[in-house]
């Protein structure tokens, strides 16, 4: 196709897009991708996963493990037709489906293309576990250090531990280690007068396992020194020649957990500043 007239299919409506194209390919309408037949896919996908829900990201990697194989196969290897996630997201965006809520964004589509298939959006997954109180880290942080924190210091000790904490504004930071203290003696428990002198209080940024199970926070990547290695890895592993992006590396981070998402760079000024700086870095040890 001409320039002018990918520009003019670009500005028309989507869902005139796959008649136009069959048109100018001198082909059939490409009515192939049914809402039937994203349903079984990304069912297809789940089943693969063994999991109640399929990201795009995760979608894209088992696409891609799919038409590997399908690829390697001698007779009949290379015919089979599967769609990416964005055009999954066109189909449903341009699909009347009336049992599906109508979202036209990107998340919407996707969502509603899971809703199809009977899986769970992101929405429907089970909540994030609930904030402990500040008497509740208190006391883990002196079971594990023996030592009373100011708040600045508890505040090291629940981020270390990856704990989902978040201090009540209402309530004076006296008024809760008060009341922590009140607790302790009711049980007859030892409490303490108050922080240690500073040069004998405790490292309390190291991670001592005093989140329980189910309950540790998601990293908040808040420090670029924590993502920069991870970008770096996934540079180092680029085939020669081949492009870095924001989708490969998020399907590469999906691959191993405990790595940050691209979104998790935004507080970095972006991907694009975060790879640049991981970029600069490389070239430095070598």
């Amino acid at each position: 196709m001409s320039w002018p007239e990918v520009l003019e299919l670009a500005h028309a409506p989507e869902s005139t897009h796959s008649h136009r194209l069959g048109r100018a390919h001198g082909e059939s309408e490409q009515d192939w991708l049914t809402p039937e037949r994203i349903a079984y896919l990304l069912k297809l996908v789940a089943r693969r996963l063994n999991s109640s829900s399929v990201t795009p990201g995760q979608y894209r990697q088992e696409r891609a493990r799919i038409l590997a194989l399908n690829r390697s196969r001698w007779l009949h290897g290379g015919q089979l037709r599967l769609p990416t996630d964005e055009q999954i997201r066109i189909a449903m965006r341009a699909a009347s489906v009336p049992e599906v809520h109508r979202d036209t964004s990107k998340a919407g589509a996707w969502a509603a293309a899971l809703a199809l298939a009977g899986l769970e959006s992101k929405s429907e997954r089970a909540p994030a576990v609930a904030a402990v109180s500040t008497a509740d880290a208190l006391e883990r942080c002196f079971d594990a250090h023996g030592a009373e924190p100011t708040s600045k210091e508890l505040a090291a000790f629940v981020a270390a531990n990856r704990i989902p904490y978040s201090r009540d504004r209402q309530q004076l930071w006296a008024d809760s280690v008060a009341a922590w203290k009140r607790q302790r003696r009711e049980r007859g428990l030892a409490v303490p007068d108050g922080p240690p002198p500073r040069a004998q209080r405790p490292d309390y940024s190291c991670d001592v396992g005093a989140a329980r199970a189910g309950e540790r926070r998601r990293q908040d990547w808040s420090d670029i020194e924590d993502c920069l290695p991870h970008l770096i890895a996934y540079l180092e592993q680029l085939p020669p020649g081949a492009r870095s992006s924001k989708k490969g590396y998020n399907d590469w981070a999906l691959a191993s957990p405990g790595r940050p998402a691209y979104s998790a760079f935004d507080q970095h000024s972006g991907w694009g500043c975060v790879r640049a700086l991981a970029q600069g870095r490389m070239l430095r040890l070598k």
